[in-house]
């Protein structure tokens, strides 16, 4: 049994080291993105990387351009979907592991409508799909599967709601499963097909 009052003194002896200010590291980023904007060379400078980890962006005309956005009178939809998962305990006997799957539905500038929340637990217990037992791996591809499968089902439900009302659809990571490129061949086909 957890002893709460035990647990709040110990945690209150680390708070410093746990929550710490994060005012120097912004004002740090701030003042390295001022340079990267005067850098006349920058862009030289990150097409001359080859081989980069992950996709490196090119851009036209002035980087540190702010450019003002005016406010939008249209009616549209905005929608995301997101999830996070609880991966097994190695030291069970049964694999077991949770994946939830929220979404949020935002109409803009439509009367009568309201923003929806959706959560989607799913337990998964045993053996995966293809009879292996869930991994890290295993269970952050599926968290990814079942994230883009929500995506489409909720876009597919406003477009049923909503018509022709413009809807742009939010997702949390990369459309282009680059975390696969590493991965077990059967793992990597698994989930792509999918």
């Amino acid at each position: 049994m957890l002893d709460r009052l035990k647990l709040v003194i110990e945690l209150h002896k680390v708070a410093g080291q746990l929550f710490t200010d994060p005012g120097p590291s912004y004002h740090l980023a701030q003042d390295i993105w001022r340079l990267i904007c005067k850098d006349q060379t920058f862009l030289c400078k990150v097409r001359q990387v080859h081989n980069a980890p992950w996709p490196v962006p090119l851009w036209q005309n002035d980087l540190g351009a702010i450019i003002p956005i005016q406010k939008i009178e249209q009616q549209y939809v905005a929608l995301s979907v997101d999830g996070s998962q609880i991966y097994p305990d190695r030291h069970n006997i049964l694999s077991c592991c949770l994946i939830n799957t929220g979404s949020v539905v935002v109409p803009y500038n439509i009367p009568g409508k309201r923003v929806q929340l959706f959560s989607e637990p799913t337990v998964f217990a045993g053996v995966d799909d293809y009879n292996q037992p869930f991994t890290t791996d295993s269970l952050n591809c599926k968290r990814q599967e079942l994230e883009l499968r929500a995506g489409l089902e909720l876009a597919q439900q406003v477009k049923n709601e909503y018509g022709d009302v413009p809807a742009i659809l939010f997702f949390d990571g990369s459309l282009i499963f680059w975390h696969l490129s590493s991965k077990e061949i059967g793992l990597r086909d698994q989930f792509l097909d999918a």
